[in-house]
């Protein structure tokens, strides 16, 4: 997978270019809302539509910006998943020229249909969708400091606590992953078999066999995906949870730092933003980590796929009319 990375390292650094200016500029704008609130309590009408165009305007710029690096993003994952397609094509050839058996075979039909889609949607847009909470989480922290240092300590230990907890229970995700996977294959392996002896199953009158050997598979990939489901439904659950107690913990503090005229009345509004973007991104970080630990048996095809491509081939096939008689 490295190999792939590197190869659009560009695309990259310029796509996490892009994340990090529009994150600034939404962080930047939750600031802005201290003195919103404080011109509003003042009275002071001008300077406080200054400030709310002001915040519409850096709003506007980054979903513009956001727009365009989307865009962007989706021409390198497409790149990174043309390259694996055209690769295993590659190594589809050499299992075919050395005479290797038609599992890897299978294998490589299914990783081209399947997984490739599968680590395209969950583990290629799941490292820059974390990539993008983890540098508003980062943005998030710094504003929160710049605010009064102890919502930034406060803030630091939750998001700490938000993230290794539900570590946790990553095995138990990545082993329901690994069963889906392995259902998917089952399923796709007992396909080429009954298409292959369809005509002999018919001959001897098996079709309650064919049906029920669909049935089986079917049920499998079904109990498989229910399960995911479950393991990653109570992963969520217990983020949620922690996700709303951390952001009610940081307007305590908010709340408490104002009674002590510490800081302003209006930074109530500012981290309360800010707290939630902090601890969404942390929630969403670990959601987008649970999805890739699900995905690890497809990217350690990936090794073994390529290790095909060193294969040398001892008895190429010849095709040609000169070798054919009639």
């Amino acid at each position: 997978m490295i190999k792939y990375l590197r190869k659009e390292l560009l695309g990259i650094i310029l796509n996490i270019a892009g994340l990090f200016t529009v994150s600034g500029l939404q962080v930047y704008a939750a600031l802005r809302m201290t003195k919103v609130a404080e011109y509003i309590i003042q009275q002071n009408v001008k300077v406080f539509m200054y400030e709310v165009f002001l915040i519409l305007g850096l709003w506007i710029i980054s979903l513009i910006i956001s727009y365009y690096q989307t865009v962007y993003q989706e021409i390198v994952i497409q790149n990174i998943s043309n390259d694996m397609r055209s690769d295993m094509s590659y190594a589809s050839w050499n299992i075919k020229a050395n005479y290797i058996d038609n599992q890897e075979q299978k294998e490589i039909e299914s990783f081209l249909q399947n997984d490739v889609n599968m680590i395209e949607n969950k583990v290629l847009r799941s490292i820059f969708g974390m990539i993008r909470f983890m540098l508003r989480a980062i943005l998030s922290l710094i504003a929160l400091f710049y605010i009064h240092y102890l919502l930034f300590v406060v803030s630091l230990i939750l998001s700490i606590i938000l993230y290794f907890i539900p570590l946790l229970t990553k095995k138990m995700v990545s082993n329901a992953g690994n069963q889906v996977s392995e259902a998917n294959k089952s399923y796709l392996n007992k396909i080429n078999n009954m298409m292959r002896g369809i005509d002999v199953l018919k001959e001897f009158g098996g079709l309650n066999f064919y049906q029920d050997t669909f049935s089986q598979e079917l049920l499998k990939i079904k109990n498989s995906r229910v399960l995911l489901a479950k393991e990653t439904s109570k992963v969520t659950f217990i983020i949620f949870l922690l996700n709303v107690i951390s952001q009610l913990s940081v307007i305590f503090v908010t709340g408490l730092l104002i009674l002590n005229k510490l800081i302003l009345v209006g930074a109530i509004l500012s981290t309360t933003d800010l707290a939630m973007k902090l601890f969404d991104s942390i929630s969403a970080i670990n959601q987008y980590m649970t999805i890739i630990h699900s995905s690890v048996q497809l990217l350690d095809k990936i090794d073994k796929f390529e290790a095909s491509n060193d294969k040398i081939v001892e008895k190429p096939i010849l095709l040609a009319w000169n070798y054919v008689s009639i």
